[in-house]
């Protein structure tokens, strides 16, 4: 059976979040880079590709028998065809930088009666495209951290807007005190986590923007990766945040009506303020 775009989507994610991670290391192997681009989990620092492995895409899977056949012939024209353009007489080295390591890739495949499988994907994210030809692929998880990171930036924006003009006004007025600008909901409280709630609730399913705990499940996973300081840390029904240097809880009661403050329109984004 043919894999839909429900089944690749995951897929691709998994590949372009271990990009991301592999490549903070600065030098690979020769052997884990062939496995890596050819769909073959490997060991780091690995010498040779693994007579079994699991795959990449699909990490409960076997590599596939033409999987690791393929691996062992890049590597080998590795071995045999690789040449440094500043000493074209040293042999190959026992380790590459990752972006020397697909260059070649790119152009030793370009004539190749076969491609790596993760080849194409690879390049689309770390190349920018080229003159004349189309722009590649964008994984859906990109497209969507990258709207979040908008939307995040637009919140953050506004409220520096807001404090600029009511500053401007409290010194038009003469009153000299400090003024403390604060976002407040419909029963006067302060959100404390307003920033991140919007962020989560974009990665959500539409479907599932109004339910609590589905944007909860997204914040969770904040949590966990450790990605959002003010998050502290959480457990299965609440987040801990840091108010003041003191661990505090949020609750998904408080979440729900956070959300049920803000309807959504058809789109799925928030309606503005006095929307029906």
């Amino acid at each position: 059976m043919a894999e839909t775009a429900a089944d690749l989507l995951p897929q691709y994610k998994r590949v372009t979040e271990l990009v991301i991670a592999h490549f903070q290391e600065p030098t690979w192997t020769p052997a884990f880079a062939v496995a890596f681009v050819c769909g073959v989990e490997a060991i780091k620092g690995c010498r040779e590709i693994p007579k079994r492995a699991m795959q990449i895409r699909r990490p409960s899977k076997r590599a596939t028998p033409l999987q690791l056949l393929h691996a062992r012939e890049l590597l080998e024209r590795w071995r045999e065809c690789y040449t440094d353009p500043e000493e074209p007489d040293k042999p190959p080295p026992s380790k590459t930088t990752p972006m020397d390591f697909f260059y070649w890739c790119e152009v030793d495949c370009e004539q190749a009666e076969w491609k790596p499988d993760l080849l194409d994907h690879i390049l689309g994210l770390i190349y920018a495209p080229r003159a004349g030809r189309p722009l590649p692929p964008v994984s859906m998880y990109f497209l969507e951290a990258a709207k979040a990171l908008e939307r995040y930036q637009r919140l953050e924006l506004e409220g520096t807007l807001s404090a600029a003009r009511l500053a401007a006004s409290t010194a038009a007025s003469g009153v000299g005190k400090r003024v403390t600008v604060r976002r407040t909901g419909k029963y006067g409280k302060v959100c404390p986590l307003e920033a991140e709630i919007v962020e989560a609730r974009s990665l959500t399913p539409i479907h599932q923007r109004m339910d609590g705990g589905a944007v909860l499940a997204v914040m969770l996973r904040f949590a966990h990766d450790g990605a959002h300081p003010k998050i502290e840390r959480s457990t299965p029904e609440r987040l801990l945040y840091l108010k003041n240097g003191v661990e505090t809880p949020y609750t998904q009661r408080a979440l729900q009506q956070f959300i049920n403050e803000r309807p959504l329109g058809p789109d799925g984004e928030p309606l503005e303020s006095g929307a029906g």
